[in-house]
């Protein structure tokens, strides 16, 4: 799983390379989801697998993380989705005890916010 996530992390910084068929403007993952996804009120990743599945009132409906993912690609990246997505990153950031960031409701260090 090693190579997967070392591809994951080049995917989600170097996304113009490594996904350029799906997205359709400048942006990386990492425009928007600060120092690799870990920063608190930037998007963070770490933890996110936990909240998913979730309801969001842009499309009134329960969103998997999977389609969370889509969407971005498609309204955030002008892309299009990817049928069927990979989260190994997402589960390697919530084994890391130092980045309990969730949503921007914890600090790094477990010091709430």
């Amino acid at each position: 799983m090693g190579d997967s996530i070392r591809y994951g992390a080049k995917l989600l910084k170097q996304t113009q390379i490594y996904a350029k068929n799906y997205v359709g403007n400048g942006l990386n993952c990492t425009s928007c989801h600060l120092n690799g996804g870990t920063t608190a009120y930037a998007s963070p990743w770490v933890g996110i697998w936990g909240v998913f599945p979730e309801y969001r009132s842009r499309n009134g409906k329960v969103n998997t993380l999977e389609d969370r993912i889509n969407d971005c690609l498609q309204r955030s990246m002008n892309g299009k989705a990817v049928m069927k997505l990979r989260c190994a990153r997402s589960t390697r950031l919530r084994r890391r005890p130092d980045l309990i960031e969730l949503r921007g409701v914890w600090k790094l260090n477990n010091e709430q916010a």
